[in-house]
């Protein structure tokens, strides 16, 4: 499974996304996917390396010095005492998939354009920024903002697991 996400994560991850937007059309469905195929990867490597760190502590080896079955083990002790890491890694992805999507949307290339989205607002009010500032500002802005918020979100998390 590790190869596999090394060849995954071999790929520059915007390209990968451009190259299937383009193959398979711009929508929300496209994007949803493209970031899906990329993100497994971080979340492997997280949930691997908390499994493997979790799994060398004194009371797991316990555990099976005590005989407790090794299914038992995995669901008790093993699977919520390496979740917690993944969850403070959540708003920040959330935040790059935020990012993403708003870039593509700058290109021409996220949701098409009757529905509202930050990087296409940003894109439309480009040409006017020297009369009319705030129709790019405002969205960057708000990008901007959704994006610390999500960080506190995900510092909020990590302060209240330690």
């Amino acid at each position: 499974m590790m190869r596999s996400a090394d060849i995954v994560q071999a790929f520059p991850t915007y390209i990968l996304i451009i190259a299937l937007v383009f193959v398979v059309g711009p929508g929300v469905v496209t994007i949803l996917i493209a970031f899906t195929i990329l993100s497994w990867v971080s979340y492997t490597r997280l949930i691997r390396t908390e499994v493997i760190r979790v799994r060398g502590l004194d009371y797991i080896a316990a555990a099976r010095v005590g005989g407790i079955p090794r299914w038992r083990i995995l669901t008790r002790h093993i699977v919520p005492n390496s979740i917690g890491q993944t969850l403070t890694y959540l708003p920040s992805d959330i935040v790059l998939a935020k990012l993403g999507l708003a870039s593509l949307s700058f290109l021409g290339l996220g949701i098409p354009k009757p529905a509202p989205e930050w990087g296409a607002m940003i894109a439309a009010g480009q040409p006017y920024l020297e009369q009319m500032w705030w129709l790019s500002t405002i969205p960057g802005l708000m990008v901007a903002l959704f994006g610390l918020g999500l960080s506190l979100i995900a510092d909020g998390i990590q302060e209240g697991r330690s």
